[in-house]
């Protein structure tokens, strides 16, 4: 009877685990401990450099990579060293098995603080964009850019992070990941989504890797 009970409670708490924990962790992408969100986050470490230099560098770096930083800017508070923003980014998840590649648009709010020597990083709230989400290359297309995409390009937005036309009109991306619908009947992945989990994660690490060498960061 005790061993039974023991099974019982096992189990519930194998469910109740399942129930707290994202299924896109297995993707590999990283999570927030708390908030169970996607959270790219860390410190940047520049020895000798003031925090007043790298606030600078990172306004610079805002000015360089995003179409209008008037937009993309939220928050400066040069006296707190604080930046605060949203941007878009272009990923491009790759071709998996037997589906095509497809390229789409990453919005992500971003965090930015700096100390002596030190830029903290943080870039959460993923999203889609709606409108201007671009859809994959096909055969039935003729191979062509969807339309989206193409007057996305056509409007000069050609760096690889941009901001978004509508900054409110987004869609988060972890209810899309972890969608009963993008796993099979043993909890795995379908290939769909871990295209699109992989092109989120190599477009986000870009994005840091930017910032890294603006900032001044030796490799």
């Amino acid at each position: 009877m005790k061993h039974i009970l023991w099974i019982l409670l096992l189990s519930l708490a194998i469910q109740a685990h399942g129930q707290t924990t994202p299924r896109f962790r297995i993707m590999g992408l990283p999570l927030d401990s708390v908030t169970h969100r996607i959270s790219y986050r860390g410190t940047l470490s520049v020895p000798g450099v003031p925090a007043a230099e790298l606030y600078g560098r990172t306004q610079e770096w805002v000015a360089r990579q995003f179409e209008d930083s008037r937009e993309v800017l939220h928050l400066t508070d040069p006296t707190r060293g604080v930046l605060i923003g949203r941007a878009v980014t272009m990923a491009h998840g790759p071709q998996t098995e037997t589906l095509q590649p497809r390229d789409f648009l990453v919005s992500f709010l971003f965090s930015l603080r700096f100390t002596d020597g030190r830029c903290t990083y943080e870039f959460t709230d993923l999203s889609y964009p709606r409108n201007l989400i671009t859809s994959a290359t096909s055969s039935s297309s003729g191979g062509q850019v969807a339309d989206a995409l193409a007057e996305w390009a056509n409007q000069n937005m050609t760096s690889r992070i941009s901001t978004a036309e509508a900054q409110t009109t987004r869609t988060p991306v972890e209810p899309d990941l972890s969608a009963d619908t993008n796993y099979n009947s043993k909890g795995m992945p379908r290939l769909r989504i871990l295209r699109d989990a992989r092109g989120i994660d190599t477009a986000m690490r870009a994005v840091v890797t930017s910032l890294s060498q603006n900032v001044g960061v030796k490799p």
